[in-house]
């Protein structure tokens, strides 16, 4: 039977989360996931605000849409996928590794704000700015593609090991 599952309040998966077939919608609701070595693979579903509260290894499936915001509670090692986040990111984990890129692609204005890092971050707005609230540091590769991307006096410090900077147009 078709139909679509809506959320009628905020949701907590603790474990892996799949979708692989029919319509999912969070309805406005903040899904947070947590576990141990746990996979998200989200298919089709695009998700309004997002927690990442995990430990071990986390794998991103398939490319991870949220078009709220995106907070990283504790996320030891992220592998896979992008996520392509459309409103703000914050991160509480100072310890973030592995290859998984988060992309910053919303229209409006973004912001990075926490005391913890990010692995991989690309930059690619077609409209809006990025800012930082606090600083920043990026375990892994930063990429500019578009948009524009704006310190606010905050410093930005790259670490890791065979690490890419193509910071495009942006003045650190």
């Amino acid at each position: 039977s078709a139909g679509t599952v809506s959320l009628a309040d905020d949701l907590t998966v603790n474990g892996n989360f799949t979708h692989t077939a029919g319509d999912f919608s969070t309805a406005g609701h903040a899904v947070e996931f947590e576990g141990y070595n746990t996979t998200i693979d989200a298919g089709s579903v695009t998700f309004d605000d997002v927690t990442i509260d995990t430990s071990g290894r986390t794998t991103i499936a398939d490319e991870l849409q949220i078009d709220g915001d995106l907070t990283v509670a504790r996320a030891s090692t992220v592998n896979g996928d992008q996520s392509r986040v459309a409103g703000n990111v914050t991160t509480a984990d100072t310890s973030w590794g592995g290859s998984a890129t988060i992309v910053l692609g919303g229209t409006a204005d973004q912001s990075i704000s926490g005391p913890g890092e990010l692995s991989h971050l690309t930059i690619d707005k077609s409209a809006g700015t990025v800012s930082l609230a606090d600083d920043l540091t990026v375990n892994g590769n930063f990429t500019h593609t578009a948009g524009d991307f704006s310190t606010a006096g905050h410093a930005v410090e790259f670490e890791g090991y065979n690490t890419t900077i193509d910071a495009g147009s942006v003045t650190f």
